[in-house]
């Protein structure tokens, strides 16, 4: 699979997913160390952070 940015090739094939927080708010992320087949509606997680500059951290969740 060829990644839209240079910058992501290390990382494809990466899942964004709606993730439902327990307070109802959503937000659009990155679900990290899930194969793309486990994935499901349901599936509980827990928040790690990504610095990805200095200056920037994103989060982004794992199964857990």
């Amino acid at each position: 699979m060829q990644p839209m940015s240079p910058q992501f090739a290390d990382v494809v094939p990466y899942s964004p997913v709606v993730i439902e927080l327990q307070e109802g708010v959503r937000m659009v992320s990155w679900l990290v160390d899930v194969a793309p087949g486990d994935i499901r509606i349901g599936l509980p997680v827990e928040v790690v952070f990504d610095d990805v500059t200095p200056e920037v951290t994103l989060p982004k969740f794992r199964k857990a």
